[in-house]
This record gives C-alpha cells, structure tokens and sequence, in this order.
C-alpha cells in the first residue's frame, strides 16, 4: 500500500471522479468493508439523472449517497447530495450544504466514514487544504437523526484562542481552515481516498483529530495562528465527552 497526503498526485485521481466516475474514492472505518453491487441508472424521476457516488455505502449495504451524473451537473441551477436506501431505492433525506461542491471543484472531494453497524456516518466535502464541512448523520430504523455540524462545534471550541492570538483571517469569510491534508490519504494501489481524523468507534463515539490554520502556506510576516483539536463526540448523547484544543503556532513563519 502506497500513501501520501492531499497535495499534489491525489488531484488527478480526485479530477479522475469528477470527470468521469472511474475511480472509486471512500473512506470507510471497518478494515473488513467489501463493495457489494448497487443499483444502476436510471432511477425513477426526478432523479433519472444521478448516480450512487463510488463506494459510498453502508457496511450493511442498505444505504448509499446519491449525486447528479456529471453530464448533467453544469446545467443544473441547484446541486443536491441525498442520503438514498439501495435495494428498494429510496430517499431518506437530502444532505446540508452540498451545492456541486465535489462535482464542480477539480480538488474537492467526498469522504463517507461509517459506523461498523450502519447506524451512522460521517460525512466529508473537502478542498485543497482538508475538511470544509463535516457532518454527523444518525440513522435510526432507516429515517436519518438529527443531524450534527462537527465542523461548526469545533470552529466554536477554537475561536476564542484564535480571537485572543490577534492573528489576521485566512480570508474575509474564514478566520482560520482545518488543515487536514496528512489526514487525507490516498491509496494508489485500491484508489482509494481515506481520512483518519473523524472516524466513529464501536461505542459509538465519533474519533476527532483536526489541525486548524489561519495561514496554512506559512506565509512569512503573516501573523498566524494554527492549533489542534482531538476529542470524543458521543452520537447518543450528542456532545463531547472528552476534548481538548492545543494551540501549535502564534506568531510570523521564516522564510
């Protein structure tokens, strides 16, 4: 098995996915995971024009995640992800803030971590630099829980460090990025894309280990700030049982 970060070769298996579907990415926590068959196009309307995204389902192969095919994508004015049961087909429920991230992004990418009994997922949109949106997806007797924005609750747990630092945004949107590229593997010899830092545990705990950056080139005579995050997330519960943020970096990088 050969691996290495985000940069640099995995874009092309990355552009691979979106311009032709050819290369089947996921990130799966069981070591045991065996791709069964699952349902062909088209499906019934107004759907006829999508596709089960590669190797994205369930360890019970009950569920999947379905995405518009990418001959239809740029004509479409809304973009959506939806959570679907294979066999029969169904909709359980429209994911949040998909929008043709994976499709219309060259480095974007799509990651599904699922619980070894199916009861939950965690899902991924990424970018250049790691994660942009994490989100919990319960499942429960086939209808989808209420569903957790981990990128969000960790973004609240660090900005006060990061307010205090007095470090400049990374942009007018983003005080700071997850920086997760070592995170984010590839896999040449199965094409496969993993991420290790928001994977869910037999107990049922959501496993976080996160970099966070406001300046994430280290360019010089920034002032900066970056950090880390690890910490438990209880699905039953919906909160931290365990946390902690450690600051890494204030200050201006060398050239």
């Amino acid at each position: 098995m050969v691996t290495r970060g985000i940069s640099g070769h995995i874009l092309a298996v990355l552009i691979g996915l979106c311009w032709g579907l050819t290369s089947p990415l996921f990130a799966d926590s069981s070591s045991e995971y065996i791709e069964a068959a699952i349902p062909t196009p088209p499906f019934p309307k107004p759907y006829e024009n999508c596709v089960i995204y590669p190797q994205s389902q369930s360890p019970d192969h009950k569920y999947g995640f379905l995405y518009p095919a990418h001959s239809v994508v740029f004509d479409l004015d809304k973009v959506d992800m939806f959570l679907v049961t294979l066999k029969p087909f169904g909709i359980v429920a429209q994911m949040p803030d998909y929008e043709g991230h994976v499709a219309l992004s060259s480095s974007g990418y799509f990651l599904a971590n699922w619980a070894n009994d199916s009861s939950a997922v965690v899902m991924m949109y990424g970018g250049k630099w790691g994660p942009e949106s994490v989100y919990l997806v319960p499942i429960h007797g086939g209808k989808v829980g209420k569903i957790v924005d981990l990128t969000a609750e960790i973004i609240k747990l660090a900005d006060p460090n990061f307010k205090k630092s007095k470090a400049e945004k990374f942009n007018d949107e983003l005080d700071f990025l997850f920086d997760d590229g070592d995170h984010v593997q590839i896999d040449d010899q199965n094409n496969l894309v993993r991420d290790s830092g928001w994977t869910i545990n037999a107990r049922n705990q959501v496993i976080i280990n996160c970099t966070l950056a406001s300046n994430p080139k280290h360019d010089p005579e920034i002032k900066s700030w970056a950090g880390t995050v690890t910490g438990l997330w209880d699905i039953t519960q919906g909160k931290f049982v365990s946390v902690k943020f450690t600051r890494t970096f204030r200050g201006e990088y060398k050239e």
